[in-house]
């Protein structure tokens, strides 16, 4: 069976990451689902992007050093939105920049986005969130870290598949306590 996995990330800042992990969905023979692979339509936003979740088995994301933009009436970002919307209902795969390298990246994204300085607090707790409430991996926003997201990725899909968290009918086996890790 196919499973097709939601990305869930900043366009901005995590571009490359984005594009290295449809390649390595694809190249575990599933399907990928991000808003790059979307057609044009008449959908409002919340209401595409809720849609396309809902068909997806598993939700990928990848939170590096933005935060990203709010949602038209919330005080969260879209990707933390997503987020939300998957808890309890589909395996999530978490992917962290690392440690190390955020600080800087997060100087260059405020630099480059002053109103990215606000949000400091929110990037910080929903790191935390994903940190305390899963097994995540750490990647590196260069082009050797870029490469190597796309193997964790591999290993991670493997392993949720060979531990049958994902099942054919409903897309999940089990969501309570559900780490979306193998």
């Amino acid at each position: 069976r196919k499973y097709t996995f939601f990305i869930g990330a900043t366009k901005e800042d995590l571009g490359p990451a984005r594009s290295k992990i449809i390649d390595a969905i694809l190249k575990a023979g599933h399907i990928p689902c991000g808003m790059e692979l979307w057609a044009a339509g008449y959908d409002p936003l919340l209401h595409n992007i809720e849609s396309h979740l809902e068909k997806c088995d598993a939700h990928v994301i990848i939170v590096g050093a933005r935060y990203g933009g709010y949602i038209s009436g919330e005080d969260k970002s879209f990707t933390e939105w997503e987020y939300n919307k998957s808890k309890g209902k589909r395996p999530i795969l978490a992917f962290l920049l690392d440690k190390k390298e955020y600080p800087k990246e997060r100087e260059k994204i405020i630099e480059g986005d002053p109103s990215e300085k606000e949000k400091e607090e929110k990037l910080k707790k929903f790191r935390e969130e994903l940190r305390s409430s899963r097994v995540c991996n750490y990647f590196s926003n260069d082009k050797k870290g870029i490469s190597d997201l796309g193997l964790m990725v591999i290993n991670a899909i493997h392993g949720l598949i060979n531990a049958s968290r994902i099942n054919n009918e409903k897309g999940i086996t089990d969501v309570k306590g559900l780490d979306g890790t193998a």
